[in-house]
Parts: structure tokens; sequence; C-alpha cells
């Protein structure tokens, strides 16, 4: 693969329940970039790749997938899904190209695959969980797959071994290509991991250009539908609603410099407000 550098991005890989989506946000949100979650996009890459007939449309039962099916099998489906879903991600991001800096987070990112996009190695980190980490977020998780399975604590144990196998590819690939890997064990807290994480990519974000104010206030509204669509679609896909109480977390789409509030809005409360046309304020 040729190396053809994506402009002015940060990516933050690794395993599950490491603290990914919360710190890639937060580090966005601190210093105006653009954030990109490649699992909020999830459904409308598996549309395209149905469309391009990389992937069926068939739909697979939640046990089957998560009781049934071996971990290492899982492993694998996993791996080669990360590689057809690479280039749509990559496309997207030529998309919103504004000249703005990006941070990119998900678990599909390998190292491997996202070296020859690399602006430089400190311009890369990945995050991998400890297995007791792991089994408290997906433990307290509202709508975590596993709580939909007929054997919820089996359908955990199942996961984390096939993170188990995951995190061992993250691990070797990152060590192959010269790339740095933090192990996170929760004795951090998000804050004080975030910071670390700061600190990690410090000469980095010095060379990413920053939104003005109505730039950062469109870079949030479409992180924030992106979000909402893709939380409809995972509830559409497991034929339910969700808790009435679920929230999904949206970043305020205020225009002030360096907002990094968070507010908790309902699928149907958001659809209301982009009905009236209004934005998500959190102050």
């Amino acid at each position: 693969m040729a190396r053809v550098p994506i402009r002015n991005t940060l990516w933050i890989g690794g395993g599950s329940g490491a603290g990914k989506t919360t710190i890639s946000r937060a580090i966005a949100m601190q210093f105006d970039l653009a954030w990109y979650r490649v699992d909020g996009y999830a459904y409308e890459h598996q549309r395209r790749l149905v469309a391009s007939g990389l992937a069926d449309d068939a739909s697979v039962d939640i046990n089957q997938r998560w009781l049934e099916t071996e971990p290492r099998e899982l492993a694998r489906e996993f791996a080669e899904r990360a590689e057809l879903t690479l280039p749509l991600a990559l496309d997207d991001l030529r998309e919103m190209d504004v000249g703005i800096g990006v941070v990119v987070e998900g678990p599909q990112l390998f190292p491997h695959l996202i070296m020859p996009h690399l602006a430089g190695p400190e311009f890369g980190l990945w995050l991998v969980a400890t297995e007791q980490l792991q089994r408290q977020v997906f433990e307290s998780r509202i709508g975590d797959p596993a709580k939909f399975t007929s054997d919820a604590a089996r359908a955990i144990e199942l996961r984390i071994e096939r993170n188990r196998l995951l995190n061992e590819r993250i691990r070797s690939s990152a060590a192959a290509h010269g790339l740095t890997v933090f192990e996170v064990d929760g004795g951090h807290d998000l804050p004080a991991m975030t910071e670390r994480v700061r600190d990690f990519f410090a000469d980095a974000l010095l060379t990413l250009p920053v939104a003005d104010g109505k730039q950062r206030s469109r870079l949030r509204q479409r992180e924030n539908d992106a979000n909402v669509r893709n939380v409809r679609a995972h509830l559409a896909e497991l034929g339910r609603s969700g808790p009435p109480s679920m929230r999904v977390p949206l970043c305020c789409e205020c225009t002030q410099a360096g907002c990094a509030a968070i507010t908790g809005l309902t699928p149907a409360e958001h659809g209301q407000l982009r009905t009236a046309g209004s934005l998500v304020l959190v102050h």
C-alpha cells in the first residue's frame, strides 16, 4: 500500500473498553478539531459495502453472533471487516476535509492498516484495556449488545476473549511498525487518561489547524447527527426502541472556542430539536 498520509489527522485506535471515544471526543472539543468516530458510521458503511457487493445484507441473530460463534472466528471476522471499512472511512475523511484538524477514533484502526496514512508516528496512538476493565465497562453499558442476548454474562466473557485476540494483534502490529500502545488498566480515571493521551499528542496538536466558531458549530452538528443516526439504526437492527431513558451523549453545538460541554438526549429529543431548527446547546 502506498504511503498517502491523510492531512492534519490524529489517529486513536485500540481495543474495546479503553475509553477511546470519550478521550478522542474530549481532545477534539478542547482543541476545536473535527471528530470522526468510525463506529458512528457503522450502518452507513454497511449499506455502502452491501451496495458495492463487498458484504451481504443478511442479518445475524444476536445469540448466534455473540453466544454461538467462537471468539477466534469473531476476531477473524472483525479484522477482515476492518480492512473493508477503512477505505470507506478514508473517503469520508477526504470528503469532510475543510482544512481543519481531525481526531479519528475506532477499534478498526489496526496499526498496520493506519501506518501508510500517518503523517508520523507521533500522530497515532493505540489504547488497550485489561480484561478486568473491559468487563466493568461492558457490564455498565446500557446499550451493550450482550444485554440483548439470552445470556449476557457469557456473551461478555466471549467478547472479552475475542478482544484479547484482537489486542494481541494490535500490540504485535504496533511493535512491528514502531508505534505506541498505552495499556489501560483503570489506574487512571478518564480525565487523567485524557491528559496522558493529550500529552502524547502535544507536538502533533501544535501543527493542526483549528475551527473558528461557525465551523466548530457545523462540525458538532454533523457529528451529533451521525451519532444519533447510528444509534437509531442499531436499535432498529435489534428490533427495539431502547429504554425510554436511553440518552445519546452529544457535544454542545455552540460557537465558543474550546467548549467541551456534553449533554445527553434521547433520539426523540434530538429529532424534536432538529425539526424545530434548533441546536444542541448546553449553556
